[in-house]
């Protein structure tokens, strides 16, 4: 027997090459004659069997098996459990449940009860909005890609196409109207857009641009500002928290489908 033969069949299995499942039960083969197929089962040697499943036990990495295991039931556990839970919820009389809207009913109150407060919570906003957004499109436009407004691009092609499907009814109390100052991206003349937050989905996909192309500190300080646009939207009640939800996750695709075509746009603009 060749030296290779030997070394091979003295190494032991490796984690990257276990025996297979096949070899352990039954080895199917077609045996022709006269022009006749038949379908033949040959048994594997019961002694061969069994060492080859030592053997695959023995490779197999137990304690992770282990914790992998006790992680999807753990994961199943509380699935189960929080499906209990919301099943016990009564759904309510009029207009959608939201929680968040209940926990910030004091400040919505202050903001009704205060005209002015509420119309400065809008102008800052909207400021914030328009610079985040203009900084987006200056960085497309004087920057070395186009994958900031790519991404906007991307972003606002999910948001239409989700209003166009679907109509939701305004938030009980919504904070929303012209409050005296202009606006670049912000249409005030537009009240039932609402599924997804156009407001969230536009200052995530900031910070995300700001983490990969700014400094740092330029990127924390988006972040802040995305976290306070959210938190606005709700206590305006000018969107529901599932709005502001499928805003960051709409933000994240549109971040990541913009990073994988901005090298063929890139390269088509050049």
């Amino acid at each position: 027997m060749p030296p290779s033969a030997r070394s091979f069949q003295s190494a032991k299995p490796s984690r990257q090459a276990r025996p297979g499942i096949a070899t352990l039960t039954a080895i199917l083969w077609w045996k022709k004659s006269d022009g006749n197929s038949e379908k033949c089962w040959r048994k594997a040697n019961p002694n061969d069997a069994t060492k080859t499943m030592t053997a695959t036990l023995a490779v197999l990495d137990w304690p992770a098996i282990g914790l992998r295991a006790g992680v999807v039931a753990g994961s199943l556990i509380l699935w189960f459990w929080t499906q209990s839970l919301i099943a016990r919820r009564s759904a309510p009389k009029e207009g959608i449940g939201d929680v968040v809207h209940d926990l910030t009913a004091s400040w919505h109150k202050h903001l009704v009860t205060h005209p002015r407060a509420a119309n400065a919570t809008l102008i800052v906003s909207s400021i914030f909005i328009d610079l985040l957004g203009l900084t987006l499109i200056g960085a497309a436009i004087f920057g070395s890609t186009f994958s900031p407004f790519l991404g906007i691009l991307i972003l606002f092609a999910l948001r239409q196409a989700c209003l166009g499907l679907c109509t939701l009814p305004p938030p009980p109390g919504i904070i929303w109207r012209n409050p005296g100052f202009p606006a670049l991206l912000v249409t005030y003349d537009v009240g039932n857009d609402f599924f997804f937050s156009g407001h969230t989905a536009l200052v995530t996909l900031a910070a995300i641009e700001a983490a990969h192309l700014a400094p740092p500190w330029f990127a924390v300080l988006v972040a802040v500002i995305a976290i306070g646009e959210m938190f606005t939207v709700l206590v305006l009640r000018a969107h529901y928290t599932m709005d502001v939800l499928a805003g960051v996750f709409a933000a994240f695709l549109a971040a990541d489908m913009a990073g994988r075509l901005s090298s063929m746009v890139d390269s088509w603009l050049h």
